[in-house]
């Protein structure tokens, strides 16, 4: 009896570790099956003994803590030959690996490890943009689009004198045409590119999607919001806009490892996960808000009820933004808030003002139709790209 119940608590706390789906998922797999998880360590990070500002200096904490802490376990992966495409991250303090069962249910009884989840490759973009046609706009255009003008984009660069000098601004997407005659200017060369999909050392974008969301935000001949801002790029979409979490957490430990001389205050990031309380990328976001770097995301495109809001959109410490038309009306298929009612989201810690009520989206731009970039020399009219207009409006403010 005494066994049995032993057996039964050892069974509860290893399920306790366990991502629901990934547990569930494991009662089918024999032992020499093989899946592929992030794991979560168990010691956190505290920042509290750090300035605000003081961005350099929690960098190095970080990456301290995370090599520390990950080392044992790290080290025992290797020595039973179960570190299979092993990569660690100190964006959280955690790493990704594929490895068996057998050698996963071990992992989770260390109490060195907090939370084990699988790595879903999963889309994070519509499968095709809706409905566009190729707009013709060359080089040199005098013209301002709708969707800047209703922003009073014209307004801010003529009146006041801001195009964004001075500013450097993150696109993590799908990549970028670098030699689109609207952004080859406006890359920053220097820390301006990392691919996390396939290790290619110069910019490009084999989807289409974000050079899109790059020329919204910096693309020259009135087409970018920032004109004068920089570009820095990260690839962690594949050419069907794919991701991995791992690809997802590369990304965001790239950017988390830029010096504060160097790094983007604002990333733009147009796309998201279906499950509103996904917390993959919640330590991710507080890293990042921790190191003086604000995420924007996309709010989604299903308005049907708030639990059809894309994450990271509605963490608290992300700027989520959802989209309006021409009439300056919220259009029909963005997504509508507020935010999960659960301790993450409830933790002060992570938001930005004491009074947030868990209101999402936080803002709307203009979304359908927006003229945009894309790659080659060619300029189409796409549907529901909003979230890249907010991205230089926030640096502003």
């Amino acid at each position: 009896m005494k066994l049995i119940l032993c057996l039964t608590l050892l069974s509860n706390t290893l399920s306790d570790k366990f991502e629901a789906s990934l547990y569930g998922k494991l009662q089918n797999l024999s032992n020499t099956d093989r899946i592929s998880v992030i794991v979560l360590m168990k010691q956190e990070y505290d920042f509290s003994k750090f300035r605000e500002d003081d961005y350099d200096g929690k960098r190095e904490y970080i990456k301290r803590l995370a090599e520390e802490s990950q080392r044992p376990v790290v080290e025992w992966l290797n020595s039973i030959g179960e570190a299979e495409n092993l990569i660690q991250f100190f964006v959280i303090n955690g790493f990704s690996v594929r490895l068996s069962k057998s050698a996963l249910m071990e992992l989770a009884q260390r109490e060195d490890v907090k939370y084990i989840e699988e790595d879903v490759y999963r889309r994070l973009i519509p499968e095709e943009d809706v409905a566009y046609t190729i707009a013709t706009y060359p080089s040199g255009s005098a013209e301002i689009p709708w969707d800047r003008q209703i922003m009073n984009a014209d307004k801010v660069w003529n009146d006041l004198g801001y195009r964004g000098e001075g500013i450097v601004i993150g696109i993590m997407d799908s990549g970028v045409d670098v030699d689109h005659p609207v952004l080859k200017e406006t890359w920053r060369g220097i820390a301006g590119w990392h691919d996390a999909v396939n290790g290619k050392p110069y910019p490009y974008d084999d989807n289409m999607h974000g050079t899109a969301c790059a020329s919204i935000i910096a693309g020259k001949y009135n087409l970018g919001i920032a004109p004068d801002a920089k570009w820095i790029a990260v690839k962690i979409l594949d050419a069907n806009g794919e991701a991995s979490g791992a690809d997802m957490l590369e990304g965001f430990n790239w950017i988390a490892g830029l010096p504060d001389s160097l790094k983007p205050r604002v990333v733009s990031n147009s796309w998201g996960m279906d499950d509103w309380d996904n917390t993959t990328l919640f330590a991710a976001c507080s890293t990042w808000k921790a190191l003086g770097i604000l995420p924007v995301f996309a709010a989604g495109n299903n308005p049907d009820a708030p639990t059809y809001q894309s994450t990271p959109g509605t963490y608290p410490m992300a700027l989520s933004v959802g989209a309006t038309d021409p009439n300056d009306e919220i259009t029909h298929y963005s997504a509508r808030g507020g935010a999960p009612n659960l301790p993450r989201w409830n933790n002060t810690y992570n938001w930005y003002a004491l009074d947030w009520n868990r209101h999402k989206p936080d803002v709307v731009a203009p979304a359908d139709p927006v003229l945009t970039a894309y790659p080659g020399i060619s300029y189409p009219i796409l549907l529901g790209h909003l979230q890249p207009h907010l991205t230089w409006r926030v640096k502003q403010l």
